[in-house]
C-alpha cells in the first residue's frame, strides 16, 4: 500500500479510491487516514464530507454529493459505505454510476468502502481505470507481527518474537482483535517488557487457540501438558471438543497431503478456503503426525462423539481416553 500513503502524506489525491478486503481494521484505517488528510486544516471540515450509507444510495446521491463544491476548502470528501453497487444485484444503478467516474470535479475525493466486490463488473473496471482500488487481505504471519512488534514499541513496550506470535494465536489473526489484546497488555503490563505472564493474564483465548495447544502437546508427546490443556477446556462441551479436534486432525491431513503434492502454503489456503495462519499451524503440527495417524485419530473421534451419545462412557472420560490413547 505504498502508494496510497504517498497519496496520503503528499495530500495528491485521486478523485476516486475503493477499498473493499477481508482484513476490515485495514479498510477502515485508510479510510480515516484519508479522511484525515483531506479535510485537515479545513475550518469548516463538517461542512466538506459527505456520508452515504446502505443498497439505497443510488447514481442521484453521488452526483449531487459529488458536485457539490467545497465550502471554503480545496476539497470535498463524499464517502459511500456498503452501497452494493460493486456486487451483483444492482447493475442498472451499478452502470449509471460508474459513468460518473470519468466526469468527477476535481475538487472531490470519492471514496468507495465495500464489503464485497465482483471483478467483473463495469463499475469495478471503471474504478480501476478512474481511481485506486484498495483489496486489504489479511497480512502475512511475518508482516502481522512486525506490525505488532511497532505498535508496542510506539507504546513503551516490547515484546519477544515467539509471545508476539501468542498474541496473534489468541486474536486469531483478526487485527482489531489484536489491536484491542494490544491495548489491554500496554496497560497491563509493568515495566517496558510484555511477557507470556502478561498475555496469558490478559488475553482471552478463543477455543480454536485452545485446541492448537491440545494438539501441539500430543505432536510432542507431552500428555501431562496435555492433560492439563484439555482441563482449560471445561468450559467448553465434550462434544464440542471432539467435533473441534476432529475438525483439526482432517484440517491437518488436508494441508500435509497438499504439501506433499508440491503445493506452497499460499496456494493451499486458496485451494481449501483456510486462513494463511490455519495453513501454516497445520502443516507445522502435520511434521508430527504420519497420515495414517491422523485417519486413526479421525476415526477415534468419531467413536468417542458415538460412545457418549448413546451413554456408553462418561463424556470426559471418553475425552481423556481420546486424548492419551489417540
Amino acid at each position: 500500500m505504498k502508494e496510497l500513503q504517498q497519496d496520503i502524506e503528499s495530500k495528491n489525491f485521486r478523485k476516486l479510491y475503493l477499498f473493499f478486503g477481508e482484513e476490515r481494521f485495514l479498510v477502515s484505517l485508510y479510510e480515516r487516514r484519508i479522511r484525515g488528510a483531506v479535510l485537515d486544516g479545513a475550518t469548516y471540515a463538517d461542512m466538506n464530507v459527505s456520508l452515504l450509507e446502505g443498497r439505497t444510495v443510488g447514481s442521484n446521491d453521488i452526483l449531487m454529493a459529488s458536485a457539490t463544491l467545497p465550502f471554503m476548502a480545496s476539497r470535498r470528501l463524499v464517502i459511500v459505505r456498503d452501497s452494493g453497487l460493486f456486487a451483483s444485484g444492482r447493475k442498472q444503478e451499478s452502470e449509471d454510476v460508474a459513468k460518473l467516474f470519468e466526469g468527477l470535479p476535481q475538487s472531490t475525493t470519492l471514496i468507495f468502502v465495500e464489503e464485497e466486490v465482483d471483478r467483473r463488473l463495469k463499475i469495478h473496471k471503471k474504478a480501476v481505470e478512474h481511481g485506486f482500488v484498495a483489496d486489504f487481505s489479511t497480512p502475512s504471519e511475518s508482516q502481522l507481527l512486525a506490525w505488532v512488534e511497532r505498535e508496542l514499541k510506539k507504546a513503551g513496550k516490547s515484546i519477544r518474537r515467539e509471545d508476539a506470535s501468542l498474541i496473534l494465536r489468541y486474536a486469531e489473526y483478526s487485527m482489531f482483535a489484536i489491536s484491542s489484546e494490544m491495548e489491554k497488555l500496554v496497560a497491563f503490563a509493568e515495566g517496558g517488557h510484555i511477557t507470556q505472564e502478561d498475555i496469558e493474564a490478559v488475553c482471552i483465548k478463543p477455543g480454536d487457540a485452545r485446541i492448537f495447544e491440545l494438539i501441539d502437546a500430543v505432536v510432542a508427546g507431552d500428555y501431562p501438558k496435555a492433560m492439563v490443556r484439555l482441563e482449560g477446556l471445561t468450559d467448553t462441551h465434550p462434544l464440542v471438543v471432539i467435533t473441534m479436534l476432529a475438525r483439526q486432525f482432517r484440517i491437518i491431513l488436508l494441508c500435509g497431503d497438499c504439501a506433499k503434492r508440491g503445493m506452497q502454503p499460499g496456494e493451499i489456503a486458496r485451494a481449501t478456503a483456510l486462513r494463511p495462519f490455519q495453513v501454516s499451524s497445520a502443516l507445522r503440527q502435520a511434521k508430527g503426525f504420519e497420515p495414517a495417524e491422523l485417519a486413526r485419530r479421525i476415526e477415534y473421534c468419531a467413536q468417542a462423539d458415538y460412545a457418549i451419545k448413546t451413554g456408553q462412557m462418561a463424556d470426559h472420560l471418553a475425552l481423556e481416553l481420546l486424548i492419551l490413547n489417540g
